[in-house]
């Protein structure tokens, strides 16, 4: 069997908002993979895609690893970061991969990466946790620092059967 993306909700955005909201999610899938693919209003400055699942806030944790210009860093934290994007100009490209999401005998996990064309160009690769059980049924994405995500920006939910 192969792993295929069934397109299940695109959102293009027609002016800068700053709240991305995916709601009544179907379980009939293993996986959930996010694309975004656009840019941030935060004046050349990089921001951080937030997850906030099933309305609960933005509460687990994150471990991520990315270069810093040409210098390899990492990071810890307590927020559900998914993603990275560049400033204004920066365009992104963000893929989320929410894995088991309808399982209620486990934590989600998440798998983020991130390519930008901002300033720095660095890569971007995280894996966080939601602990709770819960079916995921809605996942509504925010900048950290309360940025809006610019017009032409989308996002892109697809529902995956992998192996």
């Amino acid at each position: 069997m192969t792993t295929a993306w069934v397109p299940l909700a695109t959102t293009t955005l027609g002016s800068a908002t700053g709240t991305v909201t995916f709601g009544s999610i179907p379980s009939g899938y293993r996986d959930l993979v996010c694309v975004f693919n656009g840019t941030t209003t935060t004046g050349g400055t990089t921001a951080v895609l937030m997850a906030n699942i099933n309305g609960t806030g933005t509460s687990g944790s994150k471990v991520a690893m990315f270069a810093n210009g040409a210098t390899p860093s990492s990071d810890t934290d307590t927020n559900l970061r998914v993603g990275r994007l560049g400033g204004t100009g920066g365009k992104t490209l963000s893929i989320m991969h929410f894995m088991d999401y309808s399982a209620t005998d486990k934590h989600k996990t998440i798998i983020g990466r991130s390519s930008s064309s901002d300033a720095d160009k660095s890569p971007w690769a995280a894996a966080a946790g939601w602990p709770n059980t819960a079916a995921i049924t809605s996942i509504a994405f925010t900048e950290l620092l309360g940025a809006n995500f610019a017009a032409g920006s989308t996002f892109s939910l697809y529902g995956s059967n992998r192996l």
